[in-house]
């Protein structure tokens, strides 16, 4: 005994105690590992289903509990009224609590959530009865004997309590996502927890399988989206939390049991993520404090809060105790039921300008009072996340539009209080990559020295038909802002009108093949982008690409750019182009007809360039530029690159050869004869002489 109290010097010795006579008396009465029943209450172990008490590190644990009878009927009667009896989404009235204790004496709690069990069909869902209607989600994060003690708490007293121990064993997981804190290049980039390696995101929004009503049917086709982006070198997408699908509390603020078959499917999707090896931010609509247009579920008039406790103004929404303790009840439940996933990487709330515009018409507070009093709420939501609810996520804010404020290091708002940045950029003029993208890269990350994401982007969304004529403008987007010192790939919002209808999403192959074993937070890079002429809407050759540290290495991918969408000739951009619709409009799988005649009429001439008329032309033999290597003295050794290009649809290697810098430490490569429309490429410093190493 005593040289058990001394291996756990640091820890709560009360507590320790009670782990210790807990354990000691479960043994003596042979206890089962996997069902321990305590004064009526019963904990049993749910998953993984193992003959021994092991979980993989990062792997899911699950442990069921049962109540008494008396607790259950009276919960029971709360759900038929809800006013009455127990009410199981409040932690006031009953909490199930569990601290687990690390090999290394580190305590970690994390809180039971009430469930339903649920079985599908493709058409509808029944609830199934499960014994234990409570349970705890976790996820051990440290190889060795872990040690836990649960209590079951109803009204303010403890009613029951419940300790063992299990083993985390080694697992192929490749651990939660991190960033560095560095303040230096290394910070643009995540890394894994357990490889310590790179994760360069490849990916874009799967945020939902409905807009307006999830269906069986429906969940099944996200997850096919999901497989189809993991089946092709995608590792990363949004998804959304929203009152179609999810999120518990949207129905009724007190009461997440007509939510049940939604979340249910949410705990299949985020598990089946995890499964695929994709990592996804988690993120809650703008449309919950905004007007009705074009939202018929999630907008303001049916938002639970402001039902429920007659909200005249959305100030309440953000600044009622009484309201703000029930958001933090759901955030609770949220983190309890999916915090656990090792593939849940970030938690945010999105395009922050659109949570408080209406506000401002409300309060006449000016933006900057807005923001900064939208921020306080946002502070206590992410502390109450991570200090209470022990969260292993990152946070990141994003607005639509981002406003001047935040361009300011000594601001107060959302991005001074997030761990990750982003910002969102639809267009499909010429320009919107070498222009938009990239220059709201570098500033943001220049203020900000935090990881940045292109997190929405795309064409406008009336301007979809472009999707079914060409992937160009996709095609052109993804690899260009990969090389924009962003996290990784900007996020295309379309996945469901073009993306995976059009099997755009197989493009992610060939970029994970070519950043395949890059370390790029070693290499220390800086991007830097160059196009042929003065005006980029007359470009021809637009190239980016990242340039390492001591100038040794550099990565990049380098287009024609007069292989624009509104150039290429084809029969399908000539009838949009023409007519502004299809003569036979394209089903979208999700059955939305694409193109149709009485959509709104949009004219497709007026995004072009000074090659639309001409169409595209030949670059091959041309050279283009890059700035910032090796210079090479008037008289003296020459500096020595060897440049190897790439095709963009197989990452094939194209052509190789060794070129030299000019005085001025350019390098002037020349493009391809080949002439394709775009090739990545990657250089390597070989040494000076006179001749080619």
């Amino acid at each position: 005994m005593m040289k058990i109290w001394k291996d756990f010097k640091g820890m709560n010795r009360i507590l320790v105690l009670f782990l210790v006579i807990i354990s000691l008396n479960a043994e003596a009465q042979q206890i089962s590992p996997y069902s321990i029943v305590s004064n009526n209450f019963k904990l049993s172990w749910i998953y993984p289903q193992a003959s021994k008490k092991e979980v993989g590190k990062h792997k899911k644990l699950e442990f069921g509990i049962r109540v008494k009878d008396e607790i259950n009927q009276q919960i029971d009667k709360f759900l038929a009224n809800n006013s009455t009896g127990l009410n199981p989404y409040n932690p006031e009235d009953i909490s199930v609590e569990m601290t687990f204790v690390s090999p290394s004496f580190k305590e970690k709690k994390v809180y039971g959530f009430y469930y339903q069990d649920i079985v599908r069909n493709r058409i509808t869902w029944t609830q199934k009865y499960t014994e234990y209607n409570w349970r705890v989600r976790f996820s051990p994060d440290e190889i060795g004997r872990w040690t836990f003690i649960m209590k079951v708490v109803v009204k303010g007293k403890e009613e029951a309590s419940f300790s063992a121990k299990f083993k985390c064993v080694a697992s192929d997981s490749k651990g939660i996502l991190k960033r560095n804190y560095k303040g230096d290049e290394t910070d643009r980039y995540l890394y894994l927890s357990e490889t310590k390696k790179t994760f360069f995101t490849k990916g874009h929004n799967i945020a939902h399988s409905a807009y307006y009503k999830l269906t069986p049917e429906k969940a099944e086709r996200h997850k096919k989206w999901l497989k189809q982006l993991a089946d092709n070198g995608g590792n990363f997408f949004k998804l959304e939390l929203g009152a179609q699908n999810g999120l518990p509390d949207w129905n009724n603020y007190q009461d997440y049991t007509s939510k049940m078959p939604q979340m249910w499917e949410f705990d299949k999707l985020t598990e089946y993520a995890q499964e695929l090896g994709l990592y996804f931010i988690l993120f809650r609509h703008h449309t919950e404090i905004m007007k009705g247009e074009p939202w018929e579920v999630s907008k303001w008039e049916n938002n639970p809060y402001k039902q429920g406790f007659n909200l005249t103004g959305r100030k309440g929404y953000f600044n009622d105790k009484e309201v703000v303790k029930w958001q933090k009840n759901a955030l609770r439940y949220i983190f309890s039921r999916w915090g656990y996933n090792s593939s849940f990487a970030f938690y945010s709330y999105q395009e922050m300008d659109n949570w408080y515009k209406d506000l401002q018409k409300e309060t006449g507070y000016s933006e900057k009072e807005a923001i900064e009093f939208v921020t306080e709420w946002y502070k206590q939501q992410k502390q109450y996340i991570k200090n209470e609810l022990n969260s292993h996520q990152l946070f990141i804010n994003v607005y639509a539009t981002t406003p001047d404020y935040e361009l300011n290091k000594n601001s107060k708002g959302f991005f001074a209080n997030s761990d990750v940045i982003a910002f969102h950029k639809y267009g499909q003029d010429k320009d919107v990559n070498y222009n938009d993208r990239f220059d709201k890269s570098i500033a943001l990350f220049k203020v900000w020295n935090k990881p940045v994401f292109v997190e929405e982007m795309g064409v406008g969304g009336d301007y979809l038909p472009i999707y079914k004529c060409d992937k160009a403008i996709f095609h052109n987007a993804i690899w260009s802002t990969s090389f924009m010192g962003t996290a990784g790939t900007g996020m295309t919002w379309w996945w469901d009108r073009g993306i995976h209808d059009f099997d755009y999403h197989k493009g992610y192959n060939a970029i994970n093949n070519f950043f395949e074993g890059e370390n790029l937070e070693e290499e220390k890079y800086n991007p830097q982008k160059w196009h042929n002429t003065l005006s980029v809407n007359r470009a021809t050759i637009e190239n980016y690409c990242l340039i390492n540290k001591n100038a040794t290495k550099i990565m990049g991918w380098v287009h024609n750019a007069s292989h624009f969408w509104s150039n290429i000739p084809s029969d399908c951009m000539k009838e949009l182009k023409q007519k502004g619709s299809f003569n036979e409009p394209y089903q979208l799988e999700d059955g939305v007809m694409l193109g149709k005649s009485g959509d709104k009429k949009m004219n497709f001439n007026l995004k072009t360039d000074a090659y639309t008329n001409k169409g595209v032309q030949n670059v091959a033999g041309k050279t283009f530029e890059i700035k910032g290597l090796k210079a090479r003295a008037v008289f003296g050794k020459k500096k020595w690159y060897q440049i190897t290009y790439y095709n963009t649809t197989d990452n094939k290697e194209v052509e190789s050869t060794k070129i030299t810098t000019n005085i001025w430490g350019k390098l002037k490569p020349t493009y391809p004869t080949k002439n394709g429309t775009d090739y990545s490429y990657k250089i390597i410093y070989l040494g000076e002489g006179k001749k080619a190493p």
